[in-house]
Order: structure tokens, then C-alpha cells, then sequence
């Protein structure tokens, strides 16, 4: 055993003096040629030429060497050979013929068995700029050197001294002091590091906690114990976004022109709004380049549109992608012409070698991908993470609980005053109290509908700035998603609805009679008693705005019509609850109307006593929904077509409600009992008007106002072919959905945009002949907002 002990820490040292020996001697036979790699970080793709000076008379074209490089935003290798040389006096770098901005990380001389290598340092040092290229500076976030070229024939040339420092490198004389010395010296130390774990002598370590036998009850109350730990501490870490995630989206193409690129991000589908756009210039070149839009950290990234400018004519793209971190989902060329959905704007869309060949038609040509990208981004957010730092933290954790707490939670089971039943129980609450953290930690959570119609609030990433106000964000974050919440809130809802009848959210639905429901926000309950909650002073400033409003259209020949859908308390007041007392005050619409009627000439379509009539026929109204139904639609059309036709005759009748078939569709569709989450529950059952005739009116684009901010959808628009029908044009909200198709069959072009306000510069565009502003009585107090200024008659505005 002794000589064992003497004999071991030779036979570790003599193998680690062999192993690194293998490692670190040069090679035995030279290396033929210079290689120089440069590490750089480029979004154009060009290419590399390297100058190099082997007998110090300068640079010419005969002693280069060349390399393609791509455009990318990891850094990448640039190989350049050079034949073999005993002297190199100096080296040129001539980075591409393009506007551009690049980071070069650093410089590889490889010679025959030497090599050397700069960083950003070094290159500072030893480089400078001549040409078509700003000074040379440092970026420490990058770790590199920022060439900013500003013309077609930006380089950089070595400085004079950096011969000298380049001449060991090229030294063909192979070493072999300097790899010896250094296997001897990790030989010594692994056997001095043997010796010395030989002389330890480990003591036998004695618990009386480890002689305890428990039994299988104990061990499984341990075991839940532990794991309940592990999963809750998991979670709290995988809660606290340890290291700011980069977020960005990347576009590889060709631009002809220069130009100025943007990316838009919406929360919703089409919901894109200047306030939520990454611009980036673009610099013309038939070579492709990488368009990197870094993306705020405070963004999330569902819905997303691409500008590719103005200027260009013809565009190549080969890819797109989202980047997190350091991992990314692409989607080469062949996929995005199937992924991006191009506006009128845009001409043609072809795959050609590979490459998607895109031809433009107009000023404004833009791409929408119409997937939701929040679970893709969600994906590589959450392989990113935070690594496996929460998984060993959490095991710790659970380990020093079982360890410290688990012998006494153990014991605590062979207490004869502890029954099974109360532990059975302690551990069933225990579940109860942890399967929503379980739950979400797991990624069990099923999938159910998000019902109330609002973006639910978003894990907010943590940063030291945002210390003092990160625990009321998650707080609020965790309060919307925390696991098996929708499951919960529909068993209650269930409940509360069928067991107490009665409201499970009363500050948003109001259950009345006979299955009726009444949607509650601030202000519906006045409206459902007969009180105006809006005072007379702003009714009548919205009545004298109204008015200038009209007189403003009809100086230019357009007829200005208002209608308010009324709301569906006021058809179906005796569907109300009992405990509603009706005060026969006049409403806000009354005392609207009155105002309108004294001092302005505005058409107003008023269609309450109609609908109150018609509902003794059929229901006008869905029981479970805020809207009017389609039949309660049809009146609302028939009467506004009237009102448009007393100006203008010429515009042809609306269709009779005798020539419609009506199907009836039982569905779950109903916004009240979404809000609940119970649409399955209590459905809706639509009356489907049908006709014959095949409607004649076309989906057409919109105009340059597509995207504005002030629209919740975009906007609708339908032309009839060859037609001479007067142009319509609509404010509108929800309740305009179902009179679309009847009304868009009566006019030429008819644009039909979802904005409570009124924009003079859609007016501008279209030229119509009829203004409509549609606007339900529920929501009456828009008008308050709806301010927009007009512009003065006298500019040419209105003409083509």
C-alpha cells in the first residue's frame, strides 16, 4: 500500500505532463502560407480584400488576397490566405465598396508555427483610417472597433512598427523550450495534488437521524414537502427575469434605393399604430444586407408589419427572423411568401433562386404577418431564461428542507395524536393552495378561451431601475395569470349563475329577466334608471359642433347624417330586473336631439319607437349579447337608407324585409356571457337574414388612412364595378357590423371605418357624397372626445 502511494503520484504526474505536452507542441511540419482571419460583425453582404507589404514598397493590386462575407449579427470568421513570406512590412484592410457600419472584433495572424493575435485594443493601435471611413473608435458593449464607412472605397492601413511586432510569427524555426516547460510544470502539480488527497484520511460520519426507519407515509409526506419546495422556489426565480433579454427582429434582402425601413408591433391583429414602430435606414445596394430592428425590452411581440420604404421598386428578401438572445426562429423566403400578406401597394410576390422577388406598385407598400408571434417569441424567451440557475437554486433549497425539516415532518406521522384523516386533509389543502403555482411552473394550464376581451397584463421584466416598482407589476401579472385561473373563474361563474342566479361579475353583466342580460360598465346603470349622467353644457356643445360640423360637409356638397342605435334597455325595459326604478327623466339622446332640433338642421335616425314595434313581431335584440340582432340591423339600415334617400332619390330603395329567408344559428358568441365565461352556457341564437341575389359590392383597398391610430379595426371597403351610385362613407362602431353588406349594395364605393371620431382627412380621401356617423346610445359620451379639428373650406383639400 505504501509503495502504491510513492508509485501513484508519478504515474498522474508523468500523464499530465503527456497529455499536455500532446496539446501545446507545434507542429512538426510548418504551417505553408500566411493566414490572417479577421472576426468581424457586418449587415451587409460584401466582400473582404486584404493588402498585404512583403518587401516594404507598398501595396498593389497583385499582392491581395479576397473574401466573401454575409451579412449577420453574430460575429463571423473572415479567412484570408496569404503565400509564404519571411518579412511582412504592412497590411490593408479594404472592408467593401458599401455605406455601412461594421465591428471588427479582432485580428488572427497565423504563421508557420506562431500566431498572433489583436483585440480591439491592438487595432486601435496599431491601425488608422485613410479613406472613405470616420475614425476609428471603440464599442465596449460589442467588443470591437467600429469601421463607419462613408463611401464606395473605405480601408484601413497598419501603422509603420508593426513589422516588427509581425516578424516572430513568421519565424519558420519550430519551438519546443516553451511547450516542454509548461508540461513539465502541470505534471508537477497533478502529482503534488495526488499526494497530498493521499495523506486525507475520511472519518466515518454517524447520524442517529439516518438510523430511523419511516415508513412509506412519511417518506411520501417528505417527498411532497420537498417537491413543493423545489416547485415554489422554481417558480419565484423563473418569475424574476435575472438577465435583460434582447429582443429583435431581423430582415435579410436586397434594396436597391436608399431608403428608411420600419418595423410596426401591435397587440392585436392590424392594430398598428405610430407609437409602436422601429425605423431603420437602409442603405441601396443589389447585394443583400441584414436590417436589425433591436425591439424595446418593455414590448411584447405579437402581431408585427413590415415597411420596406418608399423608394424601392423591386426588393428581394431571403429571410426573417425573431432573435432572442442568442436563439432565433427564421423563416427563410419560400415561408414568408406564404407568411406576409402585402397591402394594395404591392404589385407582385415570386420566389426566384430561392429568393422572394417582390415588385411594387405604389408609395406605401407594407407586409403583415397575421400570426400571432407571442408564442413563438414566449418559446425562445423561456429557452433563453435565466439558464439553469432556478433548477439549482430550487434543488438546493428543496435538499436543506428535507435534510433540516424532514426528519421532524416524519416523526410528526408517528404522532398517535395526529390521525390520518387530519393529515390527509392537511396534505389535500396544501395541493389545493399550490396547484395553481404547480400548475403554471409544470405548463399544464389548459387551454381555455380568454373572455374578457382585454390583453391580460404581461410578466414584467425585472431590472434594478424598476426595483421599488416591480412587485406591484408582478403582483398585478400573477393576479391575471396565475395557474388554473380561467378554470376557477368559470366554476365560479358556473355557480354563482345557475346555483344563486345571480351575477358573477355584477360590475359587468346584469342579469334581468327571462334570461336576459344587460351589459354594466360605469354609467349603464343611470341610463337603465333614466338618468343623464352627461350635463347639459357639454350636450350642448356637442349639438353646436354637430352642427358646424354639417355645415362644414354641405358647403362641399356632402349630406351629414347621425345615428344612434339605441340602447337595448331602453327597447327591452321590461326585461330589466325589479329592483331598477325607471325615474321617466329625459335621457341623454332626448336632450341631445332636443338641442339639435332648436338650433341645427342635422338629420338624426332616431329608430326607437320603430324597434319597440318590430320587437312585438320577432326579438330585436340578442338575449345575452349588447348588440341589436340581425333583424333589429335590418330596421336600422331600412331607416337610414330612407334618411339618405330624402336628400338623394337617386340612390335605389332598401331591400324589403319580406325578401329575406331567415335561418336561425344557435351559437356562443354572446358578449355579455363571455365576459363570464359561460358563452356556452347561455347562447345566442342569431336570425340570419338571407337573400338571393348575389351581392354585387367587391372587398377594395382602403386608402393611405388604413393604419391610422384612431381606429380600433381596419377599416371596410367595398366598391360595386362600373357603378355611377353616389360614395359612402361611415363612422361607425359594432352595431354597423350586420348593415355592411345591405348598405355597401347601394353605392358605388362605400369605406366603412370603426372610430368613435370624426377625421376630416378620411373625408379628404374618399370624396364621398354621405357622411354617416354612427355612434350606440350606450356609448353616447364619445361625442365628448370626438374633437378633431376642421380644416378651413378654402384649402383644396376635397379636390382630387
Amino acid at each position: 500500500m505504501r509503495l502504491l502511494k510513492r508509485i501513484l503520484p508519478i504515474i498522474i504526474g508523468l500523464a499530465c505532463s503527456g497529455w499536455v505536452w500532446e496539446r501545446t507542441q507545434a507542429p512538426r511540419e510548418p504551417r505553408t502560407g500566411i493566414r490572417v482571419t479577421l472576426t468581424v460583425t457586418s449587415p451587409m453582404s460584401d466582400v473582404f480584400e486584404l493588402f498585404y507589404d512583403s518587401i516594404g514598397q507598398g501595396f498593389a493590386g497583385q499582392w491581395s488576397t479576397r473574401s466573401e462575407m454575409h451579412p449577420a449579427t453574430a460575429p463571423q470568421e473572415i479567412v484570408l490566405d496569404l503565400p509564404s513570406m519571411d518579412t511582412l512590412h504592412g497590411l490593408r484592410i479594404d472592408p467593401g465598396d458599401h455605406r455601412t457600419t461594421i465591428i471588427l472584433h479582432g485580428i488572427r495572424i497565423e504563421g508557420p508555427y506562431r500566431s498572433l493575435i489583436w483585440n480591439a485594443d491592438d487595432i486601435l493601435a496599431h491601425f488608422s483610417v485613410t479613406h472613405d471611413m470616420d475614425t476609428l473608435r471603440a464599442d465596449p458593449e460589442r467588443r470591437g472597433v467600429v469601421l463607419h464607412c462613408t463611401g464606395t472605397d473605405p480601408y484601413l492601413v497598419a501603422e509603420t512598427g508593426t513589422a516588427a511586432g509581425m516578424q516572430p510569427v513568421l519565424s519558420k524555426v519550430r519551438p519546443v523550450l516553451y511547450p516542454f516547460v509548461i508540461a513539465a510544470l502541470v505534471g508537477c502539480l497533478g502529482g503534488l495534488l495526488v499526494t497530498m488527497l493521499l495523506r486525507i484520511r475520511i472519518r466515518r460520519l454517524r447520524s442517529p437521524e439516518l438510523s430511523l426507519r419511516w415508513s412509506i407515509p412519511a417518506l411520501l409526506l417528505m417527498a411532497l414537502s420537498a417537491g413543493t419546495i423545489f416547485f415554489l422556489t422554481r417558480a419565484l426565480l423563473d418569475g424574476i427575469r435575472i438577465k435583460e433579454h434582447k429582443n429583435s427582429i431581423h430582415v435579410v434582402g436586397s434594396f436597391p434605393h436608399d431608403d428608411d425601413t420600419q418595423i410596426f408591433l401591435a397587440d392585436q391583429s392590424g392594430g398598428f399604430t405610430k407609437n409602436a414602430l422601429v425605423p431603420r435606414s437602409v442603405t441601396g445596394s443589389q447585394r443583400p444586407q441584414l436590417l436589425h430592428y433591436a425591439l424595446p425590452s418593455d414590448r411584447d411581440v405579437h402581431y408585427l408589419r413590415f415597411d420596406p420604404g418608399m423608394q424601392q421598386d423591386t426588393l428581394w428578401l431571403d429571410s426573417m427572423s425573431i432573435v432572442v438572445d442568442d436563439l432565433h426562429r427564421t423563416w427563410p423566403a419560400i415561408e414568408l411568401k406564404d407568411r406576409l400578406v402585402p397591402n394594395e401597394h404591392v404589385a407582385s410576390m415570386e420566389t426566384v433562386d430561392g429568393r422572394l422577388r417582390i415588385i411594387t406598385r405604389g408609395n406605401d407598400p407594407f407586409f403583415m404577418m397575421e400570426e400571432d408571434l407571442g408564442p413563438t417569441v414566449k418559446g425562445l424567451t423561456d429557452r433563453s431564461g435565466n439558464g439553469p440557475l432556478p433548477t439549482v437554486i430550487a434543488t438546493i433549497a428543496a435538499l436543506f428542507f428535507l435534510f433540516s425539516a424532514g426528519p421532524a415532518i416524519a416523526r410528526s406521522t408517528t404522532d398517535r395524536s395526529a390521525s390520518i384523516s387530519d393529515l390527509l386533509i392537511v396534505a389535500f389543502f396544501a395541493l389545493i393552495i399550490a396547484s395553481p403555482i404547480l400548475i403554471s411552473t409544470t405548463g399544464r394550464e389548459p387551454q381555455l378561451e380568454n373572455t374578457e376581451k382585454r390583453v391580460l397584463a404581461r410578466k414584467p421584466p425585472y431590472t434594478l431601475a424598476r426595483t421599488l416598482s416591480y412587485p406591484d407589476e408582478f403582483t398585478t401579472y400573477y393576479a391575471e395569470n396565475f395557474g388554473l385561473r380561467q378554470v376557477y373563474f368559470r366554476w365560479n361563474s358556473v355557480f354563482i349563475s345557475k346555483v344563486l342566479r345571480t351575477s358573477p361579475l355584477p360590475d359587468r353583466a346584469l342579469f334581468g329577466k327571462d334570461g336576459w342580460l344587460f351589459y354594466m360598465q360605469p354609467g349603464a346603470m343611470q341610463k337603465y334608471e333614466g338618468i343623464c349622467d352627461i350635463p347639459d353644457e357639454q350636450l350642448h356643445w356637442v349639438a353646436d359642433r354637430l352642427e358646424r360640423r354639417r355645415l362644414w360637409l354641405e358647403a362641399q356638397g356632402i349630406q351629414y347624417i347621425l345615428m344612434i342605435p339605441p340602447e337595448k334597455s331602453v327597447i327591452y325595459a321590461d326585461k330589466l330586473p325589479d329592483r331598477i326604478e325607471q325615474f321617466g327623466e329625459p335621457s341623454c339622446l332626448d336632450r341631445l336631439l332636443k338641442r339639435l332640433n332648436e338650433r341645427s338642421g342635422l338629420k338624426v335616425v332616431d329608430i326607437r319607437g320603430v324597434l319597440k314595434d318590430a320587437r312585438q313581431m320577432r326579438d330585436v335584440y340578442y338575449t345575452t349579447d349588447t348588440h341589436w340582432n340581425p333583424v333589429g340591423a335590418w330596421f336600422g339600415y331600412a331607416a337610414l337608407m330612407n334618411a339618405m334617400r330624402d336628400h338623394d332619390p337617386s340612390i335605389t330603395p332598401p331591400v324589403p324585409y319580406g325578401d329575406h329567408t331567415i335561418h336561425l344559428d344557435t351559437n356562443d358568441q354572446g358578449d355579455i356571457a363571455q365576459l363570464m365565461g359561460l358563452n356556452d352556457v347561455f347562447t345566442r341564437v342569431t336570425p340570419l337574414l338571407l337573400v338571393e341575389d348575389t351581392l354585387r359590392a367587391k372587398d377594395a383597398p382602403s386608402g393611405s388612412y388604413a393604419n391610422s391610430g384612431f381606429m380600433k379595426y381596419p377599416p371596410i371597403t367595398k366598391e360595386i364595378p362600373n357603378s355611377k351610385a353616389p360614395r359612402l362613407l361611415v363612422f361607425r362602431d359594432s352595431f354597423a357590423v350586420y348593415m355592411i353588406p345591405s348598405l355597401s349594395e347601394h353605392f358605388s364605393r362605400s369605406t366603412f371605418v370603426w372610430t368613435p371620431v370624426f377625421i376630416p382627412a378620411i373625408v379628404a380621401e374618399e370624396r364621398p357624397d354621405i357622411v354617416v356617423h354612427e355612434v350606440m346610445e350606450l356609448f353616447l359620451s364619445d361625442l365628448l372626445q370626438d374633437d378633431l379639428p376642421l380644416p378651413p373650406l378654402s384649402t383644396p383639400f376635397g379636390t382630387p
